[in-house]
């Protein structure tokens, strides 16, 4: 498995020890595709997380081997001739994490499957537990709050609805790096709507073992 060098350094894979794999660093930015066609060759299959720039693109699509492109955000695809053209051959799918992106790409002429629940239950329903414990819901992300990314307002949105319609035993944690732009832009709007005491916002980037650990305390994961 090949990643990046900052991405390794977060150890995204600290959950996965008991798997047979091997993590090798690679310099996105400057890596020989012809090199890299030879070294793939002897692999089945490659998968893809997503890559967005257009350049990198043109070099992967000179691989001609069976490819899964996991896609996180649909609207790059839909707005991306690149991406589109690369994704057409019958040998490259597209994975995505959601019914929503799903939808979404299907609407704009792309096929996919999507593998994840659009609502899951991180560590059971708390049936047994009472009322008294807290519904903690999560958006989780690990880079900076960007609304073309993530539908932040449906979370806002729906956090709203449940305080009008009288439930206050809920919380929201923003996992991404609000600490931002944009991540000021959804604090004020949480703030406008008085919801202030039902979200959480992480401050910056941490490594996965902290964020996983935060991640196994939620109670419900809502990709947005």
């Amino acid at each position: 498995m090949y990643i990046s060098p900052d991405l390794l350094e977060l150890n995204p894979f600290v959950g996965m020890a008991h798997l047979d794999f091997n993590l090798m660093p690679i310099d996105r930015h400057s890596f020989v595709m012809a090199l890299w066609r030879d070294t793939l060759s002897a692999f089945d299959l490659l998968i893809l997380n997503t890559f967005e720039l257009d350049e990198t693109i043109a070099k992967f699509a000179a691989i001609e081997m069976p490819t899964l492109l996991v896609v996180h955000n649909g609207r790059i695809l839909s707005e991306s001739e690149s991406y589109r053209a690369y994704v057409r051959p019958i040998h490259r799918e597209i994975l995505v994490l959601s019914p929503q992106v799903a939808a979404f790409l299907k609407a704009n002429n792309m096929d996919s499957t999507w593998l994840f629940p659009g609502l899951s239950v991180a560590s059971g329903d708390g049936a047994t537990e009472g009322n008294s414990v807290p519904r903690t819901f999560c958006v989780q992300g690990k880079t900076k709050t960007r609304f073309k990314r993530r539908n932040y307002e449906s979370i806002v949105s729906a956090a709203r609805k449940l305080k009008k319609n009288g439930f206050r035993n809920f919380s929201v944690r923003i996992l991404d790096k609000s600490n931002s732009v944009e991540g000021y832009r959804l604090r004020w709007s949480v703030f406008l709507r008085g919801l202030r005491r039902y979200f959480s916002f992480s401050q910056s980037i941490v490594g996965y073992e902290e964020f996983f650990e935060g991640y196994e305390r939620l109670r419900f994961c809502v990709p947005s």
